[in-house]
């Protein structure tokens, strides 16, 4: 069985039928077992997740961070499990991101002025933002769906709204310069320096593109 399991474990997809069969020959009975061959397991604890996933969305956000912080050490091991590169696993495949929401959201971001706080986003602010799009993008049906998106706006939404408020704080304290303006003190300019490119570059420009999606483009590009 040994060598059975780890020539499926090589390439599960060649052998679709495989999941179905292991779901009609495990031993029943109350005993420990290593559950990592048995797909019903994974379907449980995908369950299992699905439903705690739910409750963060009630839980104070302090309280949602810690819990997801707690999930990705229960269920972040099934992600190298043979069922997860089936994509059987799509709750534990976005576990991951929702842990480093939970991360991110933890730390305020501050700034006494637009200029700050446009550079702690930068320094790594924006990667809440980018853990948001990426645990959406690991699930498909709309029970996952409705889950990650629960406990999403646990811990994102107020972190979002703090954001946003102390932004239109440091702005209304110090607007920032009409298009065209050079800038004042640590208000940034809005015209666009001179982009010096060497020969054998590429100078790519998108208008309007997030930053955190930007960071993305950047990595695909090899920069």
């Amino acid at each position: 069985w040994r060598g059975v399991w780890e020539r499926f474990t090589e390439a599960p997809a060649a052998y679709p039928g495989v999941a179905n069969l292991l779901r009609q020959c495990k031993p029943r009975g109350e005993f420990l077992f290593d559950k990592e061959p048995w797909p019903d397991e994974s379907e449980a604890l995908e369950q299992a997740l699905r439903t705690v996933l739910l409750e963060v969305g009630s839980l104070p956000p302090a309280d949602g961070r810690g819990r997801l912080e707690q999930l990705e050490a229960q269920h972040g091991v099934r992600r190298a499990w043979v069922w997860a590169k089936l994509g059987m696993c799509p709750l534990a495949q976005a576990l991951q991101h929702l842990a480093m929401l939970a991360q991110r959201t933890a730390t305020v971001l501050s700034g006494d002025s637009a200029a700050a706080m446009a550079g702690l986003y930068v320094e790594g602010g924006y990667l809440a933002d980018d853990a948001v799009l990426a645990a959406l993008a690991c699930v498909r049906t709309a029970e996952d769906t409705a889950a990650v998106a629960a406990a999403i706006r646990g811990v994102y939404l107020p972190w979002l709204s703090d954001v946003a408020q102390r932004l239109q704080g440091c702005v209304h304290a110090q607007p920032l310069p009409a298009v065209g303006e050079t800038g004042r003190g640590d208000v940034p300019s809005l015209v666009q320096a001179g982009t010096a490119v060497q020969a054998g570059e590429c100078l790519l420009f998108a208008d309007g593109l997030r930053y955190d999606l930007g960071q993305r483009l950047a990595t695909l590009a090899g920069a």
